[in-house]
């Protein structure tokens, strides 16, 4: 555990690339996602941009059991790592997302939080905008203006 606490430490923004890109190395062989799902006290969320690399590298298999906190990452668009998890999530098996994804959608509605349920319906209505435009491009043609 001491050596988990120095290692997160050293994931701080603050810190050299080096010195970050060492300690998620290391991390990276850590089973237990807990540690890298939006760590507050003692850290703060200058560590999360790595802590969501970390979580990036993972299969859909090894993130699922924790898919419901990355959900969550994405209350807010404007916290360090949320694009990072955004991202993630837009390449993860939608067999597997389906009922964790409308689970999702319904708690920000019982919460009333509308910019969580933005950020939510967007997730992959984004991500269709994408693969669309690079259908598209493929075919040689344009999105109409």
């Amino acid at each position: 555990m001491k050596k988990i606490d120095t290692l997160l430490e050293k994931l701080h923004w603050n810190n050299s690339l080096e010195i970050q890109n060492k300690a998620i190395e290391e991390l990276m062989q850590i089973k237990d996602l807990n540690y890298f799902l939006q760590p507050l006290k003692p850290y703060s969320k200058e560590i999360w941009d790595n802590c969501a690399l970390i979580l990036y590298s993972k299969v859909d298999t090894e993130l699922f059991p924790y898919i419901d906190k990355l959900f969550e990452w994405l209350q807010d668009m404007n916290w360090p790592g949320a694009l990072i998890i955004k991202k993630r999530l837009q390449i993860f098996s939608i067999q597997l997302l389906d009922s964790k994804y409308k689970e999702a959608i319904q708690l920000a509605e019982n919460l009333d939080d509308k910019i969580w349920l933005k950020n939510l319906k967007n997730l992959y209505t984004e991500k269709i905008d994408d693969l669309l435009i690079e259908y598209l491009n493929l075919l040689g043609k344009s999105l109409p203006q």
